[in-house]
């Protein structure tokens, strides 16, 4: 079984960022917070068929850091009977969770598309 508790990627990226994650929080219904250190937290929150989508994402200079993962929630944990992990990362090789996981890769491949990087698959 393949687990892994969030997607990690690091990119560079000319320019600030957070223009771009505002407009793709905006048109895909993310919340966005910038913290008191500049890191940029999105989430989109959950409804009564999805746990919620959680992003970070530090940009220093043009390095960019991103961490994309699914925090299961108690409705999620039941209907998969109390076998999905409490945080999950989205690529399309993990175990469990393919409805959340294929949701999520959705809206974060539309941000990444934006900023001129590979899908995840």
């Amino acid at each position: 079984m393949v687990t892994r508790p969030k997607t990690i990627l690091d990119f560079n990226y000319k320019g600030n960022i957070l223009p771009i994650v505002e407009k793709w929080a905006y048109e895909t219904n993310f919340t966005v917070k910038i913290t008191e250190n500049g890191m940029i937290e999105c989430q989109r929150g959950i409804s009564s068929m999805m746990c919620p989508i959680l992003v970070q994402i530090n940009q220093t200079e043009e390095n960019v850091h991103l961490e994309i993962w699914l925090k299961v929630d108690i409705l999620t944990e039941f209907t998969s009977f109390f076998t999905a992990p409490s945080e999950s990362g989205i690529e399309s090789d993990i175990d469990g969770l393919y409805r959340e996981r294929d949701l999520a890769r959705h809206f974060i491949n539309k941000l990444l598309t934006q900023l001129g990087q590979p899908t995840i698959q």
